[in-house]
């Protein structure tokens, strides 16, 4: 073998684009699974904890592997480390301190500890989605000319994923304005809502992870099952 040979580098062992891929997939299909499994479209998907012992272990389980995933998630820079480690925290808070939703025995504590971690958790992700597009667009003109185009798209899912954030907000906003005093939602907008933020969250990371023909050029380009 010549001494000029070079053996192409296999990828990590822990690859940051199949995390986030992982991640995305993991936002998406919590509040669908918990939907299937329940039959009917709960108050909030932090109602899982009191639906019944299968509800409650997806539920718990998908948060500890979305907190696993962010854990060992380093990101690009030192604000998506930490980001990345409030999410894992927050994540893992929730799953520990279960809301009042229906409880048979209500805690204000918990509910409380609760409802805090899910408004840091929600607020953290929607950074997450901001600052993945504002950094896709500040290195917009590295690419090539042939990886514009895929660029370009990205950056338009990006921005539906921040507008998701935001009727998050709205949504949430109006279910608590709804329900003062004792009212009712009817819509279940507060459900709705999250779910509008946990597709936010999984299309964004997603997206990042660059995973798909429709997503990255041929040079760019990550994959689930190929090992360099």
């Amino acid at each position: 073998m010549s001494a000029q040979a070079r053996i192409p580098s296999p990828r990590p062992e822990i690859d940051q684009y199949t995390i986030k891929a992982l991640i995305g997939f993991i936002a998406f299909l919590l509040p669908v699974i918990e939907v299937l499994l329940h039959g009917a479209v709960p108050p909030s998907i932090s109602q899982s904890y009191w639906l019944g012992p299968t509800n409650r272990t997806v539920f718990v389980g998908m948060l500890f592997a979305l907190a696993a995933l962010l854990l060992s998630y380093n990101g690009n820079d030192r604000r998506e480390l930490v980001g990345g480690k409030i999410v894992c925290v927050a994540a893992l808070v929730i799953s520990f301190f279960p809301c009042n939703c229906e409880c048979p025995t209500p805690d204000k504590t918990s509910a409380a500890i609760h409802l805090t971690s899910a408004v840091i958790l929600f607020g953290t992700i929607g950074w997450f989605c901001h600052h993945f597009a504002w950094r896709a667009e500040s290195t917009m003109q590295q690419f090539h000319a042939d990886q514009h185009r895929y660029a370009r798209r990205r950056m338009a899912i990006y921005r539906v994923c921040e507008l998701l954030m935001g009727l998050s907000i709205l949504f949430c906003g109006a279910d608590a304005f709804l329900t003062r005093d004792g009212g009712v939602d009817p819509w279940r907008l507060f459900f709705w809502g999250e779910v509008a933020g946990l597709f936010g969250f999984g299309g964004s990371w997603f997206t990042a992870s660059k995973i798909g023909s429709w997503l990255a050029h041929d040079s760019e380009r990550n994959y689930l099952f190929r090992s360099v």
